[in-house]
């Protein structure tokens, strides 16, 4: 039985922290310079997570970077180690792990908008709502969360809706 390569038909997978710089010969446009990378040797060998924690322990200077990635990679124990290292993160995370905050957050959330919430230590949950496409071309509603730390709470538009008290601790939901 022949299985064809995975997602990466050849060559390597890397998982990388990168940045971009000016380029050198034409304006206002950058280039991709790669800060780190972590290679992806073998199965089951931590993801993209783990990669994370191994370029945050890497890293070698004062000023942290503020880590930005994809729901691969984002989730709430991880943005937790980055405020732990210092650093700041941006993470989109899948919508099934908001901590059983989605009820609360997205009720009567209309499409296409923004809700957010921010907890005791400063990690801001926000949840937009939004038309999904399938492959056979039905839709369907589903949802988009992001979390940070790197917003300060006056930086939300005014609002407040309600506060909550959850598992999470007590949290304060804002609309914008």
């Amino acid at each position: 039985m022949y299985m064809p390569r995975k997602p990466a038909r050849n060559g390597m997978l890397m998982w990388t922290m990168a940045t971009f710089v000016e380029h050198p010969s034409i304006l206002n446009q950058k280039l991709p310079y790669f800060i780190e990378l972590v290679p992806h040797l073998k199965p089951n060998d931590g993801g993209g997570a783990y990669a994370v924690e191994i370029m945050m322990k890497r890293w070698r200077f004062a000023n942290k970077p503020h880590i930005v990635t994809d729901s691969g990679f984002g989730s709430f124990p991880l943005i937790k180690k980055i405020i732990q290292w210092g650093g700041f993160a941006t993470m989109s995370i899948p919508s099934g792990e908001t901590q059983n905050l989605t009820p609360f957050i997205a009720h009567n959330l209309p499409l296409n908008r923004w809700r957010a919430c921010i907890n005791e230590q400063g990690i801001i949950l926000a949840i937009r709502t939004q038309h999904i496409e399938s492959e056979n071309g039905s839709t369907s509603i589903g949802r988009k969360c992001v979390i940070t730390n790197a917003y300060k709470a006056i930086s939300i538009p005014m609002g407040i809706v309600d506060m909550v008290s959850t598992s999470f601790s007590k949290i304060t939901i804002f609309n914008f």
